[in-house]
């Protein structure tokens, strides 16, 4: 086989292939959540996302509070029990999904805990499932939670 064969006609067509190809792949759909809850139990933590009209209006987190050291934090300003701080929170608009299907919120400060702050990343799977990661500081006192297999439950 000669090279100026190779370099002139077999690149060029494999090349093309490859590009053709990769167009061919199918695009990541916008998944539109049903309206209810989105629910999973990490032990005794749980997260929670409640959806109307295809965004999230409220999320919810039973989180435990530490210090970088590790040792338990008592938060005064969330309802607590076993450690478990109970945060809340409505945004003032809803979060829309966008075409990949996530949805976020970035260090956003709560109105019922001075000092607060909550960051939200997700994604909705498919219309049954959602993916989430919230994160809560306030002071040196930080708590998250990753849920990775929330279910839908109707309702909300």
């Amino acid at each position: 086989m000669d090279r100026s064969f190779f370099g002139r006609f077999l690149l060029p067509v494999a090349g093309v292939a490859l590009v053709s190809l990769a167009m061919s792949m199918p695009a990541e759909a916008k998944v539109a959540p049903k309206n209810g809850v989105y629910y999973q139990a990490l032990g005794t933590a749980y997260g929670q996302l409640t959806t109307a009209q295809g965004k999230v209006t409220s999320i919810s987190a039973a989180l435990k509070f530490k210090t970088s050291g590790g040792a338990f934090c008592q938060q005064g300003e969330f309802n607590t029990s076993e450690e478990f701080s109970l945060v809340v929170f409505t945004p003032s608009r809803p979060l829309a999904v966008n075409g990949k299907s996530r949805f976020s919120l970035k260090n956003v400060s709560l109105p019922d805990a001075p000092g607060a702050r909550l960051s939200l990343n997700g994604k909705f799977v498919n219309r049954s499932k959602a993916t989430f990661f919230v994160k809560v500081t306030i002071g040196a006192c930080k708590a998250n939670l990753n849920v990775t297999n929330a279910k839908y439950y109707a309702g909300g």
